[in-house]
């Protein structure tokens, strides 16, 4: 490899990832309450956050590109067995979709 590639490879590698999703505690009991949080980037396309859990939960909110809150969140009470996992999802103007999950997991389940 050059020297080149590695550096664009490593600059790719470290580059911030344009939406997060975190979910606090990761393992719950059934019933027990979670924090869940997604940052996203401000972009001038964005246009609309959809995020929570995919079997349980979820919201819409729409998104103004650049003077959009950068930091997005929400409680949820009493998640029960099998919620999903976390996501969050940014749609731009264009269409394209970001979406990423968060390990998650719901003990006390039979």
């Amino acid at each position: 490899m050059t020297k080149g590639l590695v550096f664009a490879l490593l600059m790719t590698l470290a580059a911030p990832s344009e939406v997060t999703v975190d979910v606090y505690p990761n393992v719950v009991m059934a019933g027990g309450n979670v924090r869940w949080r997604c940052r996203v980037q401000k972009h001038p396309d964005n246009r609309k956050l959809r995020g929570g859990f995919e079997f349980y939960r979820t919201f819409e909110e729409t998104m103004d590109g650049d003077s959009a809150r950068i930091t997005y969140e929400r409680v949820f009470l009493e998640v029960p067995c099998n919620p999903g996992a976390a996501f969050c999802e940014v749609t731009r103007a264009s269409g394209k979709r970001l979406r990423v999950v968060s390990p998650f997991n719901v003990a006390g389940c039979e």
